[in-house]
C-alpha cells in the first residue's frame, strides 16, 4: 500500500526576500480539527473498465471563502469545516479527507486532478508557513520551536491529492487527501478552487493474504460509515455465513464475537467477565497462550507475537471474533515492537497493540530486524493501518491485578455511574507559547453536551494540582481528558503511587496525549497500567506507549486529532464501546499517516488499557426513561392545580421486588437443613432462598465443610440468574476442613494463600462482584465437587451475606426526577412519603410503568399532602406464629389486631437492618388501653406479655425504619418449673441450650423459630417441646457436664444436672454433648433404619425421622423395633478396636466408644488410620467367615458383620456349630481361633 506525497522544500525565514503581503486582515483563532457533521458535497460516477483496469470520477465542492491569518510575516490558511493540515515541512492549509470504497480486489493507480473552476486568487506578495517540527508531551516548559520556516516551491494541481490503499474487514478502499489551493512560489500568490474533480483510476492487486468478507452485517455497516460511496457495497456480495471450525486448529465450541486471550494461570481471573459478556447476548470465550503456542505456528516468523496473531486472523475468519482482549500485561501477552521515526527520533521497537487488530497482509515482509515499516506490508506495500478487530489490552501481572481489572469493568458495565455526567479536562503549559487548554478547549465545544457537569482545570487559566486531580478522582467522576508532559510513572502530576492511593468508589476512564504513561513493555508497572490494575482507579485508559506529540503554538496537531476523534466517536457518532472510539480516532486520522512521521508513530502508541467491548454510559444508553414530578396536593383532590408546587429532595424508587420498601441493605441466610454428604468423585448442591432483597451490590459466602483431604474439592457459588463463581478449587492439600470459611472480594488474602481449615475471612479465586446488578431474589446453590478418592466429607453449613439496593434518585428543586436507560419491562414506581404526609394520588403510592425500547415514560406523578392517615388494623386472626417482611413504617406506620391462641406469653419482635433511634411498638388490649412499649433487644424492639387465650389484642409499630421484620409468636408458656414449648402447623424450629453450670445466674435458652428466650436455671428445669404438623427440627444442647440423650423416632429427651428437655412430633432431631461423660441411645423404628456412627458424631434415620448425636463420649444405637436395619461404624485417626458378636457390634478408641445393638447387617471402617484390630465371634449355629482383598465377613445366617480395611483381624469359633471359612488373598493380618472348616 504505496502512499504518494508531494514535495517540500522549506527555507530559512531568516533568508527570504522582503514582500508586500495583500489579505484582509482576520481576528485570531486556532487552528483546531474538523467541524462535526460536515457536508462534503461528493457526487461520483461507478467505476467501469474491465476486470483489470478500472476507472471512476469523484466531484469535490467545497464551501465558503478560506480564512488568511498572518502570524510573524507568514501565512496560514484555514476554511470552516475542513480539517486542518499540521504535518512538518508543509503550509498549514486546509484539507479534505475522503475514504472510497474501491472494486473489490482493485487498488488506486493513479489520479487525475482538474478544476471546474478558474480558482479566486485569495491572496499575493505572501509566503506560507511551513509546521515546524513537532515536540513530544515530555521535559518542562523551556522546549520552544518557533514557526520560522516558509514554503519555497509552487505546487498546482497535480499535488492536490494524495492517496493510499488499504483493506478493511476484506473491502478495498483508498484514503485521500484533496486541497483547494494552488500556491505560486515566485509570484507569491495563492488561488483557492471550490471545485475539484478526481478520475481515479484502479487495477488489479496482488493477494496480499486479506482477511476475507465475512458474512457480517456488523463489517458492512463499519464500511458503509467509514467510506463516502456506500453505494458500491452493491459489488460485495455477502458469502456463506461463518462456520465454526475454519483451519481445524481453533478450540472446540466457536462462533465467539468476545475473546479473551491470557495464560492458563489467569484464565480464572477472566472468567467472571466472560460470564457478563454472556449474560449480555455475547458469545464469549477464553484462549490461553498455552493453547495458541502449541496449535498455531504464524505466517512470518513463527515468534509467540506471531502465532498469537494468526491465532487472531483465524478466530476473524471462523468464528466471526469482533472483540479481543489481550489479558496480561508484556509478560504474559507479549508485545510486537514496530519501527517508528519522527524526524531524528527513531524508535525500533514501539510496542503496538495495532500489530494484533490489523490482520491483513505481512508485518515484516523484508524479513530484517524492524518489523512495521511502511514497506514491510505485502509487495513492498505497506502494514495493515486498518483494523479488523476491537482490541483492548489488560495489562495484569497477577490473579491480583486481574480480578480488579474485571471487577472495575463489571462494576461499570453493570451498575449505573453516579456522575455519569460529569468530566475532568486537564490542560498543562507545554512550552512557553503552547498550552493545553488549546486542545481540551476545542475537544470540549465539539464533543461535551452542555447540560454536562465538566470540571476544567488549565494552567492557562489559574493553574491547578496533583492534590487538585486527586480530589476530583476521589469523588468518582465519569471522564478524564488530559493534555501535559508526563513519562512512565508520572501523568496529570500524579505519580503511580497517588494513583494507588485514591478510593474513589466508581471507576472512570481516561484519555492522555502524554508521553510513555502507557510503557507497559519497559515498566512494571507504568501510570497508565497503574489506573486499571488497582482496585479503585479506572476502568480503561488511552495512553501512549512510547512518545505523544504536539506543534508548538496555538495548532496543537498531532496527538490532538486522535483525542479529538476519540470523544467525537464516543459523543457524536454512537460509536461508545472503547474499543470503537479508539479504533475509530486512528480511521478518522489515517488520511494523515505517512511512511514516516508523527502520526504513523501516533498511530502506533495509543493503546487503550481496557475492554474493548466495554460500552460507554454516553447520551443514558440503551433503554428507556422514566419522567414524572412530585408535588403538594394543596386542596387534597387528588389532582394537580396550578398552585400545588413540587416537591424538592423527595425520594422516589424503582420496587423492583414489589414489597413497597425502598431495599438497601444487607441480609444474612443461612443453610437450616441436616448437614450434607459429599461423596468421592461426585458433586452435591445445597440451595438457599433470598426474598425481600433487590439488586446484589456484595456479596460474601460463608462455608463449614469437614473433609479430610481439602484438595479433593471444587467449590462454586451460582445465582438464581445462573452466573456461576468460582469460590476455590483444590487448596489447601491434605489439610482438612473449612472451618467458618468467609470468602468476601475485599478479604487481605486471597484463598490459594493460605492454608487449611481456613478459619478465617479470605478473597474467593473468582470475582463475586460478578453477581453486582443481578437481582439478588431467588434460589442460590452451592456447589461443591470432591473431584479424587478416598477422603469423604461433609457441608455442614453455609450462608450468604447479601448487600443489595434498588434504583432510586432525589427530585429536583422543581420536583421532578428521571431514571433513565431502563431495560423493556413493567416497573413499580414508589415514592417515600415525609413523615406525617399521605399519598392523595395515587393513594396507595406506587405506579405501575411499562417501558419498551428507548421510549420515554412522562406523567409518572406523585401528589401528596400534609397529616397523617391512620389506616384501619390488619386483622391478623388468630395467632400462634405469624411474620410479617420488610415493613415500611415511614410516616403513619401499621396498626394490627389478633387473637391469642394459648395462655402464655404473646412476644412481638420487630427486627431491622442497622440502627433505629425511633422505631417503637405499642401493645394495646381489646379496649385499645395501652399495655407495653416495646424496649430495645438485639436486631430490634420487643414486647413479651402474659395473655389468656382466645383474647384480642392490637399493635402498633411506628417509627422511620423502612425495612422492618415483624414477628408474633404464642407458643411458649411457664408453669411452675415447667416450661412448654408449642409447633405450628408448619416447619418449625426449636432449639435449646442448658446452661452453662459455671455461669451465675445460670440460664437456659430456648429459641422457637427464630424467637429467643431465656429461663433462669433456679426457675425453671423441665422443658417440653411438641412439634405438632410439618417437618419440624430440634436442636438440643447439653452442659460441659454428663449428659444423656435418648433418641427415638420423632422424639427425644436429653438430661442433665439441672434439667431435662422432651421433644415429640419432630422429624429431625440434633443433641449435641458439651464435654464430659455423655451417653446418648438411639431407637430404631419398625422400617429399615440406618446407624452411622464416627467418633465424632452419629446418626440413626429411617422413613419420617432423622436423629443425631453430636460429641458424646458413649453411643448405643438398638434396633430392636423391627425391619432390616445397617449400622456403619468408622474409626479414628488412631489404633481403634472392633468387636462383633450375634447380639451387638462395638468400634472403640481414644475419646469414642459406639456400640449398635441387634442390627442385622454391620460395617466397620478401619480406613482413617492407625493400627485397628477386629474380633468376629461366632453363634451357636453354623457360621460361615468370607475373606479377601482388606474385608472379612462373619455371618451367622441372621446376623452379617463386616471389618473393611482392618490391619488385624480375629476370627473366633467357640459357641459350637458346623462353622466354615473361606479365605482368599487378603492384605491384612488373619488369625482364626476354634474349629474352621476351609472350603
Amino acid at each position: 500500500m504505496r502512499r504518494h506525497h508531494r514535495s517540500r522544500n522549506p527555507v530559512d525565514k531568516g533568508t527570504r526576500r522582503s514582500k508586500t503581503c495583500r489579505f484582509e486582515p482576520l481576528e485570531a483563532r486556532f487552528l483546531l480539527s474538523v467541524a462535526p457533521g460536515v457536508d462534503k458535497a461528493l457526487l461520483w460516477n461507478e467505476f467501469s473498465g474491465d476486470a483489470e483496469t478500472q476507472s471512476a470520477v469523484f466531484d469535490f465542492a467545497f464551501k465558503g471563502t478560506p480564512l488568511v491569518e498572518e502570524v510573524d510575516g507568514g501565512v496560514m490558511v484555514s476554511l470552516a469545516g475542513e480539517a486542518a493540515w499540521v504535518s512538518t515541512g508543509d503550509p498549514v492549509m486546509p484539507v479534505r479527507e475522503s475514504t472510497i470504497l474501491l472494486p473489490r480486489g482493485m487498488r488506486i493507480t493513479s489520479i487525475e486532478v482538474s478544476y471546474f473552476d478558474a480558482g479566486a486568487v485569495i491572496a499575493d506578495g505572501i509566503e506560507l508557513l511551513a509546521a515546524p517540527a513537532a515536540l513530544p508531551f515530555s521535559g518542562g516548559v523551556e522546549k520552544i520551536t518557533d514557526w520560522t520556516t516558509v514554503v519555497d516551491t509552487s505546487f498546482d494541481e497535480q499535488d492536490a491529492v494524495a492517496y493510499a490503499n488499504y483493506t478493511i474487514s476484506g473491502y478495498n478502499v483508498g484514503t485521500l487527501r484533496i486541497f483547494p489551493l494552488e500556491y505560486d512560489a515566485v509570484a507569491d500568490t495563492l488561488t483557492y478552487h471550490s471545485q475539484v474533480s478526481l478520475k481515479v483510476t484502479v487495477g488489479s492487486a496482488e493477494a496480499d493474504g486479506s482477511a476475507s468478507i465475512r458474512s457480517s452485517e456488523a463489517d458492512r455497516q463499519r464500511v458503509a460509515a467509514l467510506v463516502d460511496n456506500p453505494q458500491a457495497l452493491a459489488g460485495y456480495p455477502i458469502e456463506a455465513p461463518t462456520s465454526g471450525g475454519g483451519s481445524g486448529i481453533l478450540p472446540t465450541g466457536g462462533q465467539y464475537d468476545y475473546v479473551v486471550i491470557t495464560s492458563t494461570a489467569l484464565a480464572n481471573s477472566f472468567q467472571p467477565l466472560v460470564s457478563r459478556k454472556i449474560a449480555r447476548g455475547l458469545s464469549a470465550t477464553i484462549v490461553t497462550t498455552e493453547y495458541v503456542y502449541a496449535n498455531y505456528s504464524g505466517t512470518e516468523t513463527g515468534d509467540n507475537p506471531d502465532r498469537i496473531r494468526h491465532f487472531i486472523a483465524d478466530a476473524y475468519a471462523n468464528w466471526g471474533t469482533q472483540w479481543v482482549l489481550l489479558g496480561g500485561d508484556s509478560e504474559v501477552v507479549p508485545h510486537r515492537g514496530v519501527y517508528a521515526s519522527v524526524g531524528s527520533t527513531v524508535d525500533n521497537s514501539l510496542p503496538t497493540d495495532m500489530y494484533y487488530a490489523s490482520l491483513d497482509g505481512t508485518w515484516n515482509g523484508d524479513r530484517d530486524n524492524l518489523w512495521g515499516e511502511s514497506n514491510d506490508g505485502t509487495g513492498g506495500g505497506d502494514v495493515d493501518l486498518v483494523p479488523e478487530v476491537y482490541i483492548g489490552r489488560a495489562p495484569v501481572s497477577n490473579t491480583t491485578e486481574a480480578r480488579n481489572f474485571v471487577s472495575k469493568t463489571v462494576r461499570y458495565e453493570t451498575m449505573p455511574h453516579p456522575n455519569a455526567t460529569t468530566a475532568v479536562w486537564l490542560g498543562e503549559q507545554l512550552d512557553a507559547n503552547t498550552w493545553g487548554s488549546y486542545s481540551g478547549i476545542a475537544i470540549r465545544d465539539q464533543t461535551i453536551p452542555q447540560d454536562w457537569n465538566l470540571i476544567e482545570r488549565y494552567d492557562s487559566t489559574g493553574g491547578w494540582s496533583g492534590a487538585d486531580f486527586v480530589g476530583d478522582l476521589n469523588a468518582s467522576p465519569h471522564l478524564v481528558n488530559h493534555l501535559g508532559h508526563t513519562n512512565e510513572t508520572y501523568n496529570a502530576r500524579l505519580v503511580n503511587s497517588d494513583v494507588a492511593g485514591l478510593t474513589n468508589a466508581d471507576p472512570y476512564f481516561m484519555y492522555s496525549q502524554g508521553c510513555y504513561s502507557g510503557a507497559f513493555d519497559t515498566h512494571d508497572i507504568s501510570i497508565a497500567e497503574q489506573h486499571v490494575v488497582d482496585d479503585h482507579g479506572a476502568f480503561g485508559v488511552v495512553m501512549n506507549s512510547r512518545y505523544g506529540w504536539y506543534m508548538p503554538g496555538s495548532t496543537p496537531g498531532g496527538s490532538h486529532y486522535y483525542a479529538m476523534e476519540f470523544w467525537d466517536a464516543a459523543f457524536n457518532e454512537g460509536l461508545t464501546h472503547l474499543g470503537q472510539a479508539n479504533q475509530d480516532s486512528k480511521d478518522d486520522n489515517l488520511f494523515r499517516v505517512g511512511a514516516t512521521g508523527l502520526y504513523r508513530w501516533i498511530h502506533f502508541t495509543a493503546t487503550l488499557f481496557g475492554d474493548p467491548e466495554t460500552p460507554f454510559q454516553i447520551g443514558g444508553g440503551p433503554g428507556g426513561t422514566i419522567r414524572g414530578t412530585v408535588a403538594e396536593d394543596a386542596n387534597r383532590d387528588g389532582q394537580r392545580l396550578a398552585g400545588d408546587a413540587g416537591l424538592a429532595g423527595q425520594t422516589v424508587f424503582l420496587d423492583l421486588n414489589q414489597n413497597g420498601v425502598l431495599d438497601s441493605g444487607t441480609a444474612t441466610v443461612s443453610s437450616a437443613g441436616a448437614p450434607l454428604g459429599i461423596a468421592d468423585n461426585s458433586t452435591v448442591t445445597s440451595t438457599l432462598v433470598v426474598s425481600g432483597a433487590s439488586l446484589v451490590t456484595d456479596v460474601n459466602v460463608t462455608v463449614d465443610i469437614t473433609h479430610t483431604y481439602d484438595g479433593d474439592l471444587e467449590v462454586y457459588l451460582i445465582s438464581p440468574s445462573g452466573t456461576k463463581v468460582e469460590l476455590f478449587t483444590q487448596v489447601g492439600g491434605w489439610g482438612g476442613n473449612f472451618t467458618g470459611t468467609t470468602l468476601d472480594d475485599e478479604a487481605a488474602t486471597v484463598i490459594t494463600g493460605a492454608a487449611a481449615p481456613f478459619s478465617r475471612t479470605f478473597r474467593p479465586e473468582g470475582l463475586l462482584s460478578t453477581f453486582d446488578g443481578e437481582d439478588a431474589n431467588g434460589t442460590w446453590t452451592l456447589e461443591i465437587t470432591d473431584t479424587a478418592t478416598a477422603d469423604t466429607g461433609t457441608l455442614n453449613r453455609w450462608s450468604l451475606q447479601i448487600a443489595s439496593e434498588e434504583p432510586h434518585t432525589q427530585t429536583g428543586a422543581d420536583g421532578t426526577y428521571a431514571f433513565a436507560g431502563l431495560a423493556d419491562g413493567t416497573y413499580s414506581v414508589r415514592h417515600e412519603l415525609p413523615s406525617g404526609w399521605s399519598h392523595t394520588s395515587p393513594v396507595e403510592g406506587v405506579l405501575l410503568v411499562n417501558v419498551t425500547g428507548a421510549g420515554v415514560v412522562e406523567g409518572a406523578d406523585f401528589l401528596a399532602t400534609a397529616g397523617p392517615v391512620v389506616p384501619p388494623a390488619t386483622d391478623l386472626g388468630t395467632v400462634d406464629f405469624t411474620e410479617i417482611k420488610a415493613l415500611d413504617l415511614t410516616g403513619a406506620g401499621s396498626w394490627y389486631s389478633l387473637q391469642t391462641t394459648r395462655q402464655g406469653y404473646l412476644t412481638l419482635e420487630a427486627l431491622f437492618q442497622g440502627l433505629s433511634s425511633d422505631l417503637e411498638m405499642k401493645l394495646y388490649d381489646g379496649s385499645l388501653n395501652e399495655l407495653a412499649t416495646s424496649a430495645v433487644s438485639d436486631g430490634g424492639e420487643r414486647i413479651d406479655w402474659t395473655v389468656a387465650a382466645a383474647q384480642t389484642y392490637y399493635v402498633r409499630v411506628a417509627g422511620t425504619a423502612g425495612n422492618v421484620d415483624l414477628r408474633l409468636a404464642n407458643l411458649v408458656r411457664q408453669e411452675g418449673a415447667d416450661v412448654f414449648i408449642y409447633g405450628t402447623d408448619g416447619d418449625d424450629r426449636f432449639d435449646f441450650a442448658a446452661t452453662n453450670l459455671r455461669s451465675v445466674p445460670a440460664w437456659h435458652q430456648v429459641t422457637i423459630n427464630g424467637v429467643h428466650y431465656e429461663f433462669q436455671a433456679s426457675s425453671a428445669s423441665s422443658f417440653r417441646f411438641d412439634g405438632g404438623s410439618g417437618r419440624d427440627t430440634a436442636v438440643l444442647l447439653g452442659t460441659g457436664g454428663t449428659d444423656t440423650a435418648v433418641l427415638r423416632p420423632s422424639r427425644a429427651t436429653l438430661t442433665g444436672t439441672d434439667y431435662r428437655v422432651a421433644v415429640s412430633d419432630t422429624a429431625d432431631i440434633i443433641v449435641m454433648g458439651q464435654g464430659g461423660t455423655d451417653v446418648a441411645k438411639l431407637y430404631d423404628s419398625a422400617g429399615n433404619d440406618t446407624f452411622e456412627a464416627t467418633p465424632r458424631y452419629a446418626r440413626l434415620y429411617g422413613g419420617g425421622f432423622y436423629n443425631r448425636a453430636v460429641a458424646f463420649r458413649y453411643v448405643h444405637a438398638y434396633a430392636t423395633a423391627g425391619g432390616t436395619d445397617v449400622a456403619k461404624l468408622y474409626d479414628s485417626a488412631g489404633n481403634d478396636t472392633f468387636e462383633a458378636t450375634p447380639q451387638y457390634a462395638r468400634l472403640y478408641g481414644n475419646g469414642f466408644y459406639n456400640r449398635a445393638v441387634a442390627f442385622r447387617y454391620v460395617h466397620a471402617y478401619g480406613s482413617a488410620g492407625g493400627y485397628d484390630r477386629a474380633y468376629s465371634h461366632d453363634s451357636a449355629g453354623n457360621d460361615h467367615l468370607e475373606a479377601s482383598g482388606s474385608v472379612a465377613g462373619l455371618s451367622t445366617g441372621a446376623t452379617f458383620a463386616w471389618a473393611h480395611d482392618f490391619a488385624w483381624v480375629r476370627a473366633v469359633s467357640s459357641h459350637g456349630g458346623s462353622d466354615t471359612k473361606h479365605v482368599a488373598s487378603v492384605d491384612f493380618v488373619l488369625e482364626t481361633e476354634g474349629s474352621w472348616v476351609d472350603i
